[in-house]
């Protein structure tokens, strides 16, 4: 199966026909000096890890478990921060970014479940739906890479927020997180955690009853 590397900050895979647990988060959202607290640790993390005479498997494991552990940081201080833009609390920004994802749901992606928050979004999308459409013709320059679906989401909502905003410069932080589903297990579990992060930020006590989440088999 094909895969194409994507480095930014963070060195990973994206394989092709995967699915994926995405979050991306408004700009200036995370003070920087909480940010780089919370990479300092991360790096420390992994530099102690080098030095650990321990199976190629386990190495895996254990660094993406510290990763995973600096992004739920992160999720977390996003959750309760009370200063910063919370745009996304607007039902006309936070709509357009909705009718972005759906506009190219059972096209690029069959979008499983997400949560727009009051300063950041959380989606599950599965990528195989290019693989079934173009099967024998499936090649770098048809296939749409979670990159790129990325920039035509994150693009057009940030000109479109600007306008209701009646604001310039960038609305999205530039980076994003992916992380690609290893497993049937994996998949339920983001789901829930995807569906339940209003409930954990005390928004609403069930998933349901929040306007802003979805879930494709509800």
């Amino acid at each position: 199966m094909m895969k194409t590397e994507y480095q930014r900050n963070l060195p990973h895979f994206h394989h092709i026909g995967a699915s994926f647990f995405l979050t991306w988060r408004l700009n200036g959202s995370l003070p920087k000096s909480v940010l780089d607290k919370f990479k300092e640790q991360r790096d420390a993390a992994l530099d102690a890890l080098k030095v650990r005479e321990i199976k190629p498997e386990e190495r895996v494991l254990a660094e993406l478990k510290i990763t995973n552990h600096y992004h739920l940081q992160i999720d977390d201080y996003l959750d309760k921060i009370e200063t910063g833009p919370h745009h996304l609390k607007n039902q006309d920004i936070a709509n357009l970014v909705i009718k972005k994802m759906k506009q190219y749901d059972d096209d690029y992606y069959k979008l499983i479940a997400f949560s727009v928050m009051s300063n950041h979004v959380h989606a599950l999308m599965d990528f195989s739906i290019q693989v079934d459409k173009l099967g024998d013709n499936l090649n770098e320059e048809t296939y749409k890479q979670v990159s790129e679906v990325m920039r035509l989401i994150k693009g057009s909502t940030s000109f479109d927020a600007n306008k209701i905003l009646k604001t310039k410069g960038h609305f999205w932080q530039d980076e994003y997180f992916d992380r690609y589903i290893r497993n049937q297990n994996h998949f339920d579990t983001v789901v829930r955690y995807i569906l339940n992060n209003p409930v954990k930020a005390k928004i609403c006590i069930d998933p349901q009853d929040f306007p802003y989440n979805y879930y494709r088999y509800w």
